[in-house]
């Protein structure tokens, strides 16, 4: 019982450990801000999945053996000593028990001072504390459901065992048995010597890590654990920053029952092994601290969300598409505000050169991923490992593909309604925000229009609509554009029962 014990702590330990030091990080620097000290925690949940990740890859380039007991030691060793770190900061910091109101656009309070808990649109206390209890039990049985079904039937996905899995086994086989993988073991090889046509390898590695760690234990050694976790992080995520911005508990976890109650996210959380939820958690925390950053004219959370926003790249095929949604909003928010005709003329310019670059055709090669349209070739664009042939879907279809993602589909029902509901109220209310506030907002509407805009593209220029983004395929585009739920939600935390914050 203990050996398995140690066993969960061990593959769970990178991801607390990334936790504890975002946490540590809140305590440090957001001492009295309770949705800060979240944002960051999960965000660096986040992270120290893919610091590990980054490590192996390191471990397994410089011939040293990647999965090994000295590698579960040293993660489960750190943990230990964050935590201990942590409970020593958490007791210097005397946190008020009453949360503080912090209003977008205004300067942190410089001294924990005790506001009112109850909310004007709450009625009294009591009930204010009732509903916040409530939905709270609702939200922790949502969860406790989702990661029971992810333990029961482990890497259950629609290719997790010819993908993802496949591969992480493969990886593990090389590091740990004597009869490697493909016939190929560590006495022939320095490092692993199979790279996969499409995808990076960092979630790989993940995946192994998990495998190798909880191989002990019959049960569960096929949970992908690090899929419910940063599951997870994302949702604390949404929870501290509708905190954070909206000085409301009950609308933070509102908002966090709804991203946890987002058919499409509770499936990809159950039915682990797509690259999907990981770009979508790094979308969630990368436009939650961006946004932050904005409410707070902070430059040091902006240029930490324009790092995390690179991360996509190391995760996905089509991470290069995932950075632009998330960078040129950021861009166009920062100087729309500042140099307005410049940014109409960069806007002009950017498109004559990208229909002047189409037009003539270009070959580039990129973080090891071509990128190229050659005319005259029977496979005319080469994209993620693909090579795919111009031929425009027709417009009408595409267009329809997506109004039934949005409008039909389960999946995309609730995120539409919450976008339609932030629409109006900022259409009314955007004007008494506080100006920074007002720029946080519109970065998070130009996110979600510019991930719609960048995936719709490709239907028009190839054949990609007729496998990936018909009502009848992979659920209507909604795979791809998964993160757009998690910023939807963002935007709640400008609307406190039913008026913007002032």
């Amino acid at each position: 019982m203990l050996s398995n014990l140690i066993s969960v702590l061990q593959v769970l330990s990178p991801g607390l450990a990334g936790v504890m030091a975002g946490g540590v990080v809140g305590l440090v620097c957001y001492a009295c801000r309770p949705g800060m000290i979240t944002v960051l925690a999960g965000s660096g949940g986040v992270l120290g999945y893919l610091l590990l990740a980054a490590t192996i890859r390191m471990l397994d380039a410089n011939g040293m053996q990647a999965l090994s007991a000295g590698l579960l030691n040293t993660c489960l060793t750190l943990l230990i000593v964050l935590t201990a770190v942590t409970l020593i900061i958490v007791s210097r910091h005397q946190l008020s028990v009453t949360p503080v109101r912090s209003n977008a656009g205004h300067k942190p309070l410089s001294n924990c001072e005790s506001r009112p808990l109850s909310d004007p649109a709450s009625g009294s206390l009591v009930s204010y504390r009732f509903s916040v209890i409530f939905l709270t039990l609702l939200l922790a049985a949502l969860v406790g459901q989702n990661l029971y079904q992810a333990i029961a039937s482990p890497v259950s996905s629609w290719d997790a065992l010819g993908l993802w899995t496949f591969w992480a086994d493969r990886f593990a086989d090389f590091h740990t048995t004597d009869e490697g993988a493909g016939g190929m073991t560590r006495t022939d090889y320095a490092s692993f010597p199979f790279e996969h046509p499409r995808h990076p390898l960092t979630l790989v590695h993940l995946a192994a890590f998990s495998g190798y760690a909880l191989q002990g234990i019959e049960t569960i050694r096929g949970w992908l654990a690090p899929w419910s976790f940063v599951w997870l992080c994302a949702a604390a995520v949404v929870c501290g920053f509708v905190r954070e911005v909206s000085g409301n508990w009950l609308l933070a976890i509102l908002a966090t029952y709804g991203f946890c109650a987002l058919p499409l996210l509770e499936n990809h959380a159950i039915l682990v092994g797509y690259a999907d939820p990981w770009i979508a958690a790094v979308i969630t925390m990368m436009t939650a601290v961006a946004a932050l950053g904005l409410c707070s004219n902070s430059w040091p959370l902006t240029l930490a969300a324009i790092l995390f926003a690179v991360i996509p790249v190391a995760l996905k095929n089509t991470g290069i598409l995932y950075v632009a949604a998330l960078v040129v909003p950021l861009l166009t928010v920062l100087v729309m505000n500042r140099w307005p005709k410049t940014l109409a003329i960069l806007v002009a310019v950017s498109c004559l050169i990208a229909y002047w670059k189409f037009s003539l055709g270009f070959d580039v090669t990129f973080l090891g991923s071509r990128f190229a349209v050659v005319w005259g070739e029977p496979n005319d664009i080469v994209f993620g490992g693909y090579k795919m042939a111009f031929v425009p879907f027709p417009v009408g279809q595409i267009l329809f593909n997506d109004l039934w993602a949005f409008l039909v589909n389960q999946s995309f029902a609730l995120v539409a309604l919450v976008g339609l509901l932030t629409a109006v109220l900022a259409f009314d209310q955007i004007s008494t925000l506080p100006p920074d506030a007002s720029q946080a907002l519109k970065y998070l509407v130009l996110v979600t229009l510019m991930l719609l805009l960048i995936f719709l593209l490709p239907q028009v220029v190839t054949q990609y609509a007729e496998r990936f983004a018909v009502p009848q395929s992979d659920l209507g585009n909604s795979r791809f554009l998964l993160g757009i739920g998690p910023v939807v939600l963002l935007t709640t935390a400008f609307w406190n029962g039913g008026s913007f914050v002032k």
